[in-house]
């Protein structure tokens, strides 16, 4: 039997921000700079500019899938990512924006509601609007706050994902943090379970199911999950032992602390729930129930175990 080592909460805090989150953030920002680049550019075809909003989308919902730190202490689910989308307000401001300077354009839309900007609007606007007057201005201006934001976040992980001065090492701030990081998780297992793997009819003058616009539900549901099951067990080649890399999964922590039945019983509920959750399509609703039992009786099993750590 391989020994496991002993991780401190800090190696566990630090290692999360360093494998995790840094990297999503910095897919996040990227994307989020081809897509501005793509929506601004007048000759991007619309296809180019839809591929680069569903890449952006995708990038977003691993960051979000675990919200914590900047993610969640800016908001950034809400400002980015707020759904259903206001169609009438974004209608209001694209009527007006291919008439209107691009500062007071800009004025207008820091001013507006977060249920005419982010992600769900961009998707309205390339989908359903794409050939109207002024989408391109009012999605240039949506592209340049997302961007915004993504970079903000970005300097926010890179700042985290920084080794601390021993002397600043606080073990008992970096438990709390992690079991805060881990009902996060739990959190999110629920919010798939019970509102993006359901339709939301406050949605019907867009799209009743998330990411319908685009035809995205089912590759959003998977992107949401790849970035929670990174959390618990770290990634496919880790969980084999084909990887090495820092420790900062769930499951890190419980063989580090001697729980090493619990641990093979989680990464077990992982692999019996994943294809139920990755087969689930909108249009069957057979398969998303299926992902909706898959997903609670992994909730319940980890749950438990969290309570007894934390």
């Amino acid at each position: 039997m391989v020994a496991t080592p002993f991780y401190r909460a800090s190696e566990l805090t630090l290692g999360g921000m360093q494998t995790h989150w840094l990297p999503r953030a910095q897919a996040f920002a990227q994307s989020a700079a081809e897509l501005e680049h793509s929506v601004r550019t007048a000759s991007s075809p619309i296809s180019t500019q839809r591929l680069a909003w569903v890449r952006c989308m995708l990038d977003w919902e691993r960051l979000a899938a675990v919200p914590v730190g900047a993610v969640l202490e800016r908001r950034s689910v809400r400002t980015l990512d707020f759904w259903p989308t206001r169609t009438v307000q974004i209608q209001e401001l694209r009527q007006s924006a291919s008439t209107q300077e691009p500062a007071l354009l800009a004025s207008r839309v820091r001013a507006a509601g977060v249920g005419a900007k982010g992600l769900p609007a961009l998707e309205w606007l390339l989908w359903r609007q794409a050939n109207e007057p002024g989408t391109r201005a009012l999605a240039s201006r949506l592209c340049i706050e997302l961007h915004a934001e993504a970079t903000v976040l970005l300097q926010d992980y890179q700042a985290r994902a920084r080794a601390p001065e021993p002397e600043a090492v606080d073990e008992a701030q970096s438990w709390t943090d992690y079991g805060e990081w881990f009902t996060q998780c739990m959190g999110s297992l629920d919010q798939l379970r019970l509102k993006k793997l359901r339709t939301n009819t406050r949605g019907k003058d867009s799209a009743i199911w998330v990411r319908g616009v685009s035809g995205q539900t089912a590759p959003a549901w998977a992107a949401q999950w790849e970035g929670i099951t990174h959390f618990l067990a770290g990634s496919p080649a880790r969980r084999c032992g084909a990887a090495n890399g820092a420790p900062h999964s769930f499951t890190d922590l419980l063989r580090s602390r001697g729980h090493l039945a619990p641990a093979d019983r989680l990464e077990r509920q992982l692999a019996v729930s994943q294809p139920a959750v990755l087969a689930a399509n909108p249009n069957q609703p057979a398969s998303v129930q299926r992902a909706q039992r898959a997903l609670l009786a992994l909730h319940t099993l980890a749950s438990d175990m969290g309570s007894q750590l934390f």
